[in-house]
């Protein structure tokens, strides 16, 4: 359908009417590869600010696969997301952001922070043509300050290309539309892999117009975040290339080395930067003089489960912080990140050595049904506890590590922790509200529990932050799962740390 089949006396006056304030509307990407970006997303049209559509002006998508939650499979992303913003700012390029996709949010506000220019894709969930057009030239009418200087608003498809549905709609739209394309993090076999690979076979797209960041193994040394237009095979005969040409004959899910034949340009990224750092890898300089607290192993009547009854400790186990920390936004936690260039460490022994530090621990309100911060422990041994942990896969992560603190039940009692009230919802609603947050719902059967699957935990609670310096020095002890770690934490806290082995 062409604009001048749809467009009335009545809308043909309306959209002149805009494009007297700037505004344009196109049939198709008013791009060389117009007829490609068809194929992928279906025929649509875009309104913008008629600026956005001159050539002169280059856009840019950052795209990547999806990098698990808080992006764990790769912790040094806000160091490339940050490089590729740096090109971006050194070029006079534009970063298109398409909503949904892996670095949308976070590439948003970094752009925002360093002042780089980006634009938003807005698509419509109007089903036809018609219905989007009212409904867009109704509200640019009603609100002259809607501004469409940093956005496109994409139609609905006139034609939907039913090949290209298999992929989702935001990385079609920002990987077809851009310019130029920054490929960060690429999982073999995904979908972010298939429509490079496909762009890379569409002579349609411009030559040498996507760059894939190469992983620190292939990377040459170069200039850290240096776009380098240098593909495999402008040096077939480099000993650089032969050498990754033999990695990657032991390594075929690795689809870079294609991609470089087929005209992918090489990003190359510093290993420096990228160097994972090891938790406690280096002790403090001996001129500090730190207090050595008492390292050992566990009690050997701890192993004992029939001694359970008289088991005096609560247990509290950390957990790496993946994502934001209690009371901290997400717009905080990521710009945390881009300041500090990568992911926090999240293995539970940092967790453990910030409690020393802060001598804390805070509340968290997802622990009760009013949201009231609260801090949890556990009744139960901690060798039973333990021994009896499970991976939870639909979290990515164990329900009990073995790291923590173990505090004397009788002192946190006398300081004001309760055992949770375990039942049902007929249960909470009886309850008066002061004792609604030590509700807790007791769950399903388990296999070998007559009772239900959270009851099992014992579970008391402190409600609101636990300043550990208010209890009795000898009320506290930490615990982690070798004695070289004991030995680490002890030069950081003043409590004794003990060696649990975990079966």
């Amino acid at each position: 359908m062409r604009l001048s089949d749809l467009l009335t006396i009545d809308l043909r006056e309306r959209v002149e009417r805009l494009r007297g304030r700037g505004i344009e509307l196109t049939e198709g990407w008013p791009r060389a590869w117009q007829s490609s970006v068809r194929e992928w997303v279906g025929t649509r049209w875009f309104l913008s600010f008629a600026a956005n559509f001159s050539n002169t002006r280059k856009f840019v998508a950052i795209a990547s696969s999806s990098l698990g939650r808080h992006g764990r499979y790769l912790p040094h992303w806000p160091q490339l997301l940050d490089l590729a913003l740096q090109s971006i700012a050194r070029t006079s390029q534009t970063l298109l952001v398409a909503p949904g996709s892996t670095f949308a949010t976070a590439s948003r506000e970094y752009a925002q922070q360093a002042a780089v220019p980006w634009l938003d894709l807005h698509w419509s969930r109007h089903t036809t043509l018609a219905s989007w057009l009212m409904a867009c030239l109704d509200e640019l009418e009603s609100d002259v300050t809607y501004d469409l200087r940093d956005r496109i608003l994409v139609s609905p498809p006139i034609e939907e290309n039913s090949a290209a549905t298999n992929t989702p709609l935001q990385d079609r739209l920002a990987i077809g539309l851009a310019d130029h394309v920054l490929a960060l993090s690429v999982r073999p076999r995904g979908k972010i892999e298939q429509l490079i690979s496909q762009r890379l076979g569409d002579s349609r797209f411009p030559l040498g117009s996507l760059f894939i960041a190469l992983p620190a193994a292939e990377s040459p040394p170069e200039t850290p975040g240096t776009l380098t237009a240098r593909t495999a095979g402008a040096s077939k005969h480099s000993p650089q290339f032969r050498s990754r040409q033999r990695r990657e004959s032991k390594h075929r899910d690795s689809p870079h080395l294609d991609w470089l034949e087929r005209g992918a340009v090489g990003w190359y990224v510093s290993p420096k930067l990228l160097q994972d750092r090891l938790p406690f890898t280096h002790c403090r300089h001996e001129t500090m003089q730190p207090v050595q607290q008492l390292v050992s192993p566990a009690p050997p009547w701890w192993n004992d489960p029939s001694d359970g009854s008289a088991w005096p400790w609560l247990t509290h186990c950390t957990r790496g912080q993946a994502g934001p920390q209690p009371h901290e936004s997400d717009n905080a936690y990521r710009r945390r990140l881009w300041t500090e260039g990568r992911l926090p460490d999240s293995h539970p022994l940092y967790t453990l050595n910030q409690i020393c530090e802060s001598r804390k621990l805070i509340g968290n309100g997802r622990l009760t049904r009013n949201s009231q911060p609260g801090v949890s422990f556990s009744a139960v041994p901690l060798v039973a506890l333990l021994s009896r942990r499970q991976f939870r896969s639909h979290l990515g992560r164990w329900d009990w590590e073995p790291y923590g603190l173990l505090v004397h039940r009788a002192a946190l009692q006398a300081a004001g922790a309760r055992p949770v009230i375990y039942g049902d919802n007929s249960t909470f609603a009886g309850l008066p509200e002061s004792e609604q947050p030590y509700f807790q719902s007791s769950g399903k059967p388990t296999t070998d529990h007559a009772i239900g699957q959270w009851a099992a935990e014992q579970e008391w609670r402190w409600l609101g932050d636990l300043d550990l310096r208010k209890l009795p020095h000898q009320a506290v002890c930490l615990f982690v799962p070798s004695q070289r770690e004991a030995q680490q934490l002890s030069r950081h806290c003043p409590w004794p740390v003990l060696a649990i082995k975990v079966g």
